[in-house]
């Protein structure tokens, strides 16, 4: 195992680091990441930024706004929050939350924090959420990520992924805390850490005496080329308008799905939702290009995604479509 920490606060350039370290820095070692970040919205790799921010009230407030390559739902962070990231080499494609959480689970509660298990992908403290985590997989290698609200602003959980549509109040705030909580408030009666120290002690039950990985120059100038290309781009794409709407909420998520079709028949397709899969939504839209909207065809046109979204399978995708 080896343990890498970034001073940086830039989702984006974090991001970037953890695709490099999986790409392209190949390590055939398991590593440990763990990193901050500046007020920033994360949203999952298949959501429409319209449909979970409100736009007008993170410009104003200077949070930034990033996509990662995994799937999941949207998470608000901010320097009260602490992220950790492992990148295995494994050629699995099945996802996989509970191994990677496990750890962490385990370094809370030698912490004196009641931290347990619960949903998809979550870790809870007494039954609020404190983590929520996401995976992708790329060439041969898997990156799970996670969040920890260790002392994070639940309120601007609220205000910044709200769409403009619905009115922020303080009931809503205080829906969210009834849901989430800070670790901070979970620590031992009478004991107390600092953002800095919460992370030291991670780093030491996550990571122990293993050797630490220090960046070149030149790794530097590459994640920040990577981040250009791929993680600081436009995410307010708006959906392009269908003929069809679709939202299934299946076992493992929400899929929502926008057909254009002719004659029974799909000619395009757009799919966002919160579901995680160790696949591309451009090759979902095209499994399903030229597919007749019936329920036998489009179970086989899917057969290729089976085993490869979590808790969805190709003919609870099909069946629903034709619902």
């Amino acid at each position: 195992m080896i343990y890498i920490d970034s001073d940086s606060l830039s989702a984006h350039f974090n991001l970037a680091l953890e695709y490099y370290l999986a790409t392209e820095k190949i390590i055939n070692d398991t590593v440990v990441f763990l990193w901050r970040t500046s007020p920033t919205v994360v949203i999952g790799k298949f959501q429409n930024a319209l449909e979970e921010l409100d736009r007008q009230y993170t410009e104003e407030k200077g949070i930034c706004i990033a996509r990662r390559m995994s799937g999941g739902g949207t998470i608000y962070n901010d320097e009260g929050g602490l992220m950790f990231t492992y990148i295995v080499p494994e050629n699995k494609p099945e996802i996989d939350f509970l191994s990677f959480i496990t750890p962490v689970i385990d370094a809370l509660n030698k912490m004196g924090v009641p931290a347990s298990a619960s949903g998809r992908n979550d870790i809870l403290v007494d039954g609020k959420k404190v983590s929520g985590n996401a995976q992708y997989k790329t060439g041969g290698v898997t990156v799970h990520h996670g969040t920890l609200m260790f002392d994070v602003d639940i309120g601007e959980v609220v205000r910044s992924t709200t769409p403009k549509p619905y009115k922020i109040t303080s009931k809503s705030i205080r829906s969210v805390r009834e849901r989430v909580t800070n670790i901070r408030e979970h620590l031992p009666a009478g004991t107390d850490m600092t953002r800095e120290e919460f992370k030291a002690r991670l780093a030491d039950e996550l990571a122990g005496d293993c050797p630490r990985l220090v960046l070149s120059d030149a790794d530097l100038t590459r994640v920040r080329e990577i981040a250009k290309e791929h993680f600081i781009h436009n995410v307010w794409q708006a959906q392009p308008h269908f003929s069809i709407e679709k939202i299934l909420h299946l076992p493992g998520g929400t899929m929502e799905f926008s057909l254009e079709t002719r004659q029974n028949r799909i000619l395009s397709a757009h799919i966002t939702g919160d579901f995680f899969g160790s696949v591309d939504a451009a090759e979902i839209c095209t499994l399903l290009t030229d597919t007749e909207l019936e329920e036998k065809a489009l179970t086989d046109a899917l057969a290729p995604l089976a085993g490869r979204i979590l808790g969805i399978t190709p003919s609870e995708i099909a069946r629903g479509l034709c619902e």
